[in-house]
């Protein structure tokens, strides 16, 4: 599940260039929050096969790349949403 507002940004913004890899402090950028929590978050969504991840010699990047065709129904649900949890 979707747990904060920032999660679904994230989402929303791997959604949008699913072919690009994020790291967190690209994520932070683009949902403008704090490096740390942006990266916390990615990872959470990670794990529970919200997004798709790759570790580079500078950390984790992130993409889209949801783990099933269920996840991939529930991130275009919440990557749609606007309005708060």
């Amino acid at each position: 599940s979707v747990e904060s507002i920032d999660q679904r940004e994230i989402l929303r913004v791997l959604g949008e260039a699913p072919g690009r890899e994020w790291d967190a402090a690209g994520l932070a950028a683009a949902v403008q929050s704090a490096p740390a929590a942006a990266a916390l978050h990615a990872a959470a969504l990670h794990a529970r096969g919200l997004s798709a991840a790759d570790r580079r010699d500078g950390g984790a990047v992130y993409r889209h790349g949801p783990r099933t065709p269920d996840l991939e129904a529930l991130v275009e649900y919440h990557a749609a949403r606007r309005q708060p949890l």
